[in-house]
């Protein structure tokens, strides 16, 4: 499944005529970043939502409210994917390309004009990314035992404040090996075994490291005694994680966005307040939002102005709230963007929230308050990637 690293702050041949709708075709992977959406059935990747930078990858820059096809190089077939706030990353076997917004090096090809079709990373000699995380205006990947990052200076974790137009490798401790990756509005976290370290944008308390200052290298998360997280997803400018039955939150807590009931933001991870027996197993986090799923539901708390909660209403939510899924639907992966959510069910997708870009992928431009589901193009059919 992709990972997601969508963000407020961040947390892609022209356009023909639109593909006829099979409704029921699947989308079985897909990552948000601030105003689209993308995804992978079988060969092909496809995005939908905002195009202004190129970031749907299609060779245009028109919004697109329906998904339209990625023109991949010859021979490229994308297998894992991550969006940022205005650029799309993905994975085609030992290669890594980027397209959309490159104004601070986050397409990692060495320039900084926009591409609206994918761009080779111009990684190091053996370098083979295997695990990508895209932020505002950066990205990141795990080659072997060493994380890479391009991007926006403090954001990449290399000591420097300059902005790094190809990947560089992160300064991290010594001994310390990361496994999982999550890049948030200007910040990037990750876990090595027991531990887990963040660094860039500090000031909300983004890093859980007990400050708000900025770090250009990893610095260790206090997470409380016995948390070991083995999941994090990061959003604008907070972060959580899942340690065993229970999920923490930590950062700027606006809207309630941390899920802990208040609205303060914190600088170490506090508890998310679940309603009893909701053991969250999948986490993302938005602009101003997180979702989780646990068993057959999901859940999402913080910024509900859009609809982005999925709960039917428009109102902000401190502590955990079930998205009021279609009858039968059943989210096996979620991904959150600034203001809107999408999820996969069996065969299909749905999203909710915000519209206005084309990103909810149903046709239109209106925000919806709870799931619809996208409107599959021709193209997409039934070969699931795992």
């Amino acid at each position: 499944m992709f990972k997601v690293g969508a963000s407020v702050l961040l947390l892609a041949v022209a356009t023909g005529p639109a593909a006829a709708q099979r409704p029921a075709d699947p989308v079985p992977q897909v990552t948000s970043g601030n105003f689209h959406t993308c995804g992978i059935s079988g060969a092909k990747t496809y995005c939908w939502g905002s195009g202004e930078e190129g970031q749907l990858g299609n060779g245009d820059s028109a919004d697109q409210n329906t998904p339209v096809q990625v023109r991949a190089p010859g021979g490229a077939v994308f297998t894992q994917l991550a969006a940022g706030g205005y650029h799309t990353c993905g994975i085609s076997g030992a290669k890594t390309y980027c397209w959309g917004s490159a104004g601070d090096g986050q397409l990692g090809n060495g320039g900084t004009a926009n591409q609206n079709t994918p761009v080779q990373v111009r990684a190091p000699r053996g370098v083979v990314f295997t695990q990508l995380a895209a932020g505002s205006a950066h990205t990141c990947g795990i080659s072997g035992t060493n994380a890479y990052c391009w991007g926006v200076n403090f954001a990449v974790g290399d000591g420097g404040t300059a902005n790094q137009l190809t990947p560089v490798q992160v300064r991290a401790p010594g001994g310390v090996v990361f496994t999982r990756l999550a890049a948030g509005g200007y910040h990037t976290c990750g876990i090595s075994g027991a531990k887990t370290y963040c660094w860039g944008y500090g000031l909300d308390g983004a890093l859980g490291d007990g400050g708000t200052a900025s770090r250009l290298t990893p610095v260790q998360v206090r997470a409380p005694g016995g948390v070991v997280f083995t999941r994090l997803a990061a959003g604008g400018s907070h972060t959580c994680g899942i340690s065993g039955t229970r999920t923490y939150c930590w950062g700027l807590g606006n809207d309630g966005r941390l899920g802990n009931g208040g609205t303060a933001s914190q600088n170490t991870p506090v508890q998310v307040r679940a309603p009893g027996g909701v053991v969250f197993t999948q986490i993302t986090a938005g602009g101003a939002q997180t979702c989780g799923i646990s068993g057959t539901r999901t859940y999402c708390w913080g910024d509900g102005t859009y609809g982005g909660l999925g709960d039917g209403a428009t109102a902000s939510r401190t502590t955990p709230a079930r998205v009021r899924a279609p009858g039968g639907v059943v989210f096996t992966q979620i991904t959150a963007g600034t203001a809107h959510a999408c999820g996969i069910s069996g065969t299909r997708t749905y999203c909710w929230g915000y519209g206005d870009n084309g990103q909810l992928g149903n046709g239109g431009n209106v925000d919806r308050w709870t799931p619809v589901q996208v409107r599959a193009s021709e193209g997409l059919h039934a070969a699931h990637r795992r």
